[in-house]
């Protein structure tokens, strides 16, 4: 499990009021690395922060912490969002947990890849935006189904991708010959 820093930009500077983000991705029970994930499986995306300098203890408000999987081709965008408030009287360190189930995220075709992205934004107590927020790209995740339908199986005789029977005998169904360079 690999972590992947970011940074909390704030509106003033170090030692008045800074801050960090690290956010990694993990499989309950997966191999490692964790960029290929079966869609039946427990997955997730842990992220911490922390808020520092002289100023830290008079900021109150509520954390938005988001997780933003933007797909890769054609798919379905996808985003949670967590509330979190702010104790001023603590360290400044955060922590969050997304957890998703089995089935959570779906494949198509052969797979799906998504561009996964963690924000976390500071809101007033008038819950009001403020200017304190960062966020962590994380690494293309590939998500991909164990159990599919055949094509055919679905009332669909035809592959995804049609293939000029001409140029590519047997249409994808693994009938090819290699030609030989007989120069060599």
């Amino acid at each position: 499990m690999y972590t992947y820093d970011g940074k909390l930009e704030t509106s003033l500077s170090e030692p008045l009021l800074y801050g960090d983000v690290t956010a990694k991705v993990y499989e309950k029970e997966g191999a490692k690395p964790t960029t290929i994930i079966r869609t039946d499986q427990e997955w997730g995306v842990k992220i911490n922060w922390e808020l520092k300098g002289s100023l830290a203890e008079y900021i109150c408000g509520e954390w938005c912490i988001r997780v933003c999987l933007e797909s890769i081709g054609s798919g379905p965008e996808r985003s949670w969002e967590y509330r979190i408030p702010l104790d001023p009287c603590g360290n400044g360190k955060y922590y969050y947990d997304f957890k998703f189930k089995p089935g959570d995220i779906t494949a198509d075709y052969c797979s799906t890849p998504y561009k996964p992205v963690v924000t976390v934004t500071y809101n007033s107590v008038c819950h009001v935006p403020g200017p304190i927020a960062g966020f962590v790209e994380l690494p293309i995740l590939q998500f991909y189904e164990v159990e599919r339908a055949r094509y055919g199986d679905n009332g669909y005789d035809n592959y995804p991708v049609h293939k000029d029977e001409e140029k590519y005998p047997g249409n994808g169904k693994a009938e090819y010959e290699v030609e030989k360079d007989s120069a060599r």
